[in-house]
């Protein structure tokens, strides 16, 4: 694979997209269009033994309220760690003492740039939110079975979400058996 040149197509204030041009191995030409996006941070609260803190949040390109894991964009010369305490603080008020990497992943690799790096916090202190302008959230709790029953039914359908919610659900486990 041969990347020939890239055409900048637009401009937006937190993605770019340009159309890549690439040789692969047959030797044949072919045009890829791609986001550039920052990576960002996606932090589960987690309270022992068996609290959950999940977001509602209206989203407008699916144009409805979903519930989600806190999450936010890396900002300028912010690592990934540093953008989860942030935006745990933004949107809970939670102001956590640890955290724990669970991994990564691509949102839509085919297409997109975006990394997403997946956080447990635990330990933390409350105070104020601070919001974004067009951000309308609501923290909710829930038991560790209500969650999973969500999912069964659909409820829980962001993509973040059941990746962070699949790795807590393996930290469980791990955890689990270090005591049996």
């Amino acid at each position: 694979m041969k990347f020939i040149k890239s055409s900048p197509l637009f401009e937006g204030s937190f993605l770019s997209l340009a159309r890549e041009t690439y040789l692969n191995d047959q030797g044949f030409e072919y045009d890829r269009d791609i986001i550039y996006h920052s990576d960002a941070a996606v932090i589960l609260p987690f309270s022992y033994p068996d609290t959950l803190y999940l977001i509602k949040q209206y989203r407008y390109a699916a144009k409805e309220v979903l519930i989600e894991v806190p999450a936010g964009c890396l900002e300028q010369g912010e690592t990934p760690e540093q953008a989860a305490s942030r935006e745990l603080k933004e949107e809970t008020g939670f102001l956590a003492h640890s955290f724990t990497y669970f991994g990564k992943a691509y949102a839509m690799p085919g297409s997109c740039t975006e990394c997403l790096h997946f956080f447990l916090a635990q330990e933390w202190v409350t105070g104020p939110t601070f919001f974004d302008q067009d951000e309308q959230i609501e923290l909710v709790s829930f038991s560790i079975l209500e969650v999973k029953n969500m999912i069964k039914k659909g409820v829980i359908k962001d993509a973040k979400t059941l990746i962070c919610l699949f790795y807590f659900f393996e930290f469980l486990e791990k955890k689990q058996s270090l005591y049996e």
